[in-house]
């Protein structure tokens, strides 16, 4: 089954870009780069465009352009994916009910960066270091999405309507690279009221 790396992107990003494909090319079947500065700006959304692109089941990995991925990246993420038969990601957050907000709010949060001792069942999947098999889940239309610049959010919701279940794998402290950009969704999305994402986010823990 082929492994398909799809990363959305835009102008300024061109550096960081450049260093994501080239940790990550020699690991999969194809890398597809949607450039939202040149085509219909879906933002992170775009991670999602190619889905409808493969007919046979395939491993549908969604990256992000301001990180760098180990060696053996996808052959992990494949090994938790065949395990757990659900959409698995390296980033993960549980909600917590008692919390207003969504960022920098109090909910347990295992980031990337960090290393996860096991395996944990999640509310929301960070989708830059995600990946699913088409034969075991496959929304539909994400990039078309309403919601922009909360492609987490945007999955996590579908999924929860779907029934599919979401996990966060375990994995070693700085062996995902955080890249440095000036142009973070979560320090610019954080700065602001949240009310989109706590709707959004509201909706996971009712649905």
């Amino acid at each position: 089954m082929k492994v398909i790396v799809n990363i959305a992107t835009h102008q300024g990003r061109e550096a960081t870009l450049t260093k994501t494909i080239d940790s990550i090319k020699d690991q999969c079947d194809a890398v597809n780069v949607y450039d939202n500065s040149n085509n219909e700006d879906y933002t992170d959304n775009a991670k999602f465009f190619f889905l409808d692109l493969y007919k046979e089941p395939c491993y549908y990995l969604t990256c992000d352009s301001d990180i760098i991925y180990p060696p053996n990246y996808c052959a992990s993420l494949k090994y938790w994916i065949d395990t757990f038969q659900c959409p698995v990601s390296f980033h993960g957050r549980i909600i917590n009910t008692n919390i207003a907000k969504y960022y920098a709010s109090g909910h347990q949060v295992f980031d990337f960066r960090h290393g996860l001792l096991s395996s944990k069942y999640v509310d929301v999947i960070g989708t830059g270091v995600m990946g699913f098999r088409t034969d075991h889940y496959h929304p539909k239309d994400l990039h078309l999405s309403p919601y922009k610049r909360m492609s987490d959010l945007v999955f996590s919701l579908q999924a929860k309507k779907d029934g599919a279940r979401l996990v966060c794998a375990e994995h070693s402290a700085y062996w995902l690279t955080q890249q440095v950009v000036e142009d973070s969704i979560q320090q610019s999305e954080s700065q602001g009221t949240q009310a989109i994402q706590i709707k959004l986010m509201n909706e996971i823990l009712n649905g």
